[in-house]
């Protein structure tokens, strides 16, 4: 039996709240998510919907454009003639935030498909049940595997010895069930946070202690590189310069308190280890000189891990490697363009290059950028300015390094977020350039 329109209309709207709950909670960029629940009411029917994303809130809202009138005689308390409002409205919070990019991506996939009228309203609710629940498309030994590997990829681009590196992977091998058991506790993500740099700092310094030959700041360094917050940091500096200005200081406001987590829990560790005698600083300048195509390759790599950390669909995954190659040559200087740049606009060049060419790549493969945006990054990271204000000795070298810490997080997040929305803006201008073709000769845009 067929709903009633009002019946029907409840259940749109219920299925686009829920739809921006799993792309946010994803790792979605709050204008995107709003995009996307928009194009799935006027899919199914409710074009006058009107949406209101935030950081951890999705509210769909749609008036019946054509109500009965309240005539003579009823129940109304409006004069005869006037029109009575039926207004549907959900209103659903984002509980958990976890990057999955597979589950986000097929929450596109179902979004293009309602949008373009290839899926029902029962179609769509099984398909939207079906991305709640799908699974990682990678093994369970690489997932478990896949942040240590990006800290040796990384160490060794870095200027590490294969000892630190191999150090650099013991640690990150070691201290994953753990985490992996803290994950599912009820434990926040600023505590997980904490607790995962502490042990991983801990490691470091014990193995300092015992006399292994290592170079501990340059391990410490590739160690810490998966707690950073990356997603954050683009998610949140696009949503501010895209306008969604409370989703996008309430995002960089977690960056903040996540890198506080990790510059205290270290600095914290850090001391009790210069008490028994192991002083270290996080650093990127290693010891070993690895040819250009070697610090290349072991950049890719990582970036690839940490692609693979994040669940990229395996399809999107060689793209975002041929792109995170351009990044660490663009970012360590070996192009004639930024060889004689500083490592402050290098970090922007780069940046602005993974937004431009992440968003065209986005645009031509119907997915959300996120999918390279996110991952690409990983090589500008590292720098020390991101990691040491609260470690300095001196109040003066503190605030000299802080000073560098939101200038390198700066270039980065708005150089990724300034590229992105330029290309945006440029695909509704040029989208022959931007989005394939059908074989009928129709652009495709997506929502």
């Amino acid at each position: 039996m067929r709903p009633n329109p009002a019946d029907r209309r409840r259940w749109v709207v219920g299925l686009a709240a829920r739809v921006g709950v799993l792309m946010l909670a994803s790792g979605a960029q709050a204008r995107e998510t709003e995009r996307s629940v928009r194009a799935v009411a006027t899919g199914l029917g409710l074009p006058e919907t009107e949406v209101v994303v935030s950081y951890s809130t999705v509210m769909v809202s749609n008036i019946d454009s054509d109500p009965a009138p309240v005539g003579e005689g009823t129940s109304g308390t409006r004069p005869e003639g006037t029109v009575a409002a039926d207004v549907t409205t959900a209103i659903q919070a984002v509980r958990v935030w976890q990057p999955d990019y597979h589950r986000l991506a097929a929450a596109a996939a179902l979004v293009r498909n309602v949008h373009e009228g290839r899926t029902d309203l029962a179609a769509a609710q099984a398909g939207l049940d079906r991305a709640v629940a799908i699974a990682s498309p990678y093994p369970r030994w690489l997932r478990f595997a896949a942040p240590a590997l990006l800290s040796y990829g990384v160490t060794i681009m870095f200027g590490g010895r294969l000892l630190d590196a191999l150090t650099t992977l013991g640690i990150g091998l070691a201290i994953q069930p753990a985490l992996e058991r803290i994950e599912r506790s009820e434990l926040s993500a600023f505590f997980q946070t904490l607790t995962g740099v502490a042990a991983t700092t801990l490691f470091v310094v014990l193995l300092v202690k015992i006399g292994i030959p290592i170079h501990g700041g340059l391990v410490l360094t590739g160690s810490l590189l998966r707690f950073l917050p990356g997603a954050a940091l683009v998610a949140g500096m696009h949503d501010f310069l895209d306008g969604a200005l409370t989703s996008g200081v309430t995002r960089l406001a977690e960056v903040f308190l996540y890198g506080a987590a990790v510059a205290g829990a270290a600095s914290v560790v850090l001391s009790f280890g210069a008490g028994i005698g192991v002083r270290l600083r996080i650093t990127t300048a290693g010891q070993e000189v690895w040819p250009a195509g070697v610090i290349v390759a072991t950049g890719t790599f990582a970036v690839t891990c940490y692609a693979l950390r994040l669940a990229v669909p395996w399809r999107v995954v060689v793209t975002v490697a041929i792109l995170g190659a351009v990044v660490v040559v663009l970012g360590r200087g070996m192009t004639p363009l930024t060889a004689g740049m500083g490592q402050q606009l290098r970090t922007l060049v780069a940046a602005l290059t993974v937004g431009v060419l992440g968003q065209t790549l986005a645009h031509r493969a119907r997915q959300p950028a996120a999918l390279w945006l996110v991952p690409t990054i990983l090589p500008l990271l590292p720098a020390p300015s991101t990691l040491l204000p609260l470690l300095a000795e001196t109040e003066a070298a503190r605030q000299a390094l802080q000073g560098q810490a939101l200038a390198t997080a700066f270039s980065i997040g708005v150089g990724v977020g300034c590229g992105s929305i330029l290309l945006e803006t440029s695909a509704r201008s040029w989208p022959r350039l931007i989005h394939p073709r059908h074989p009928q000769g129709r652009t495709r845009t997506a929502p």
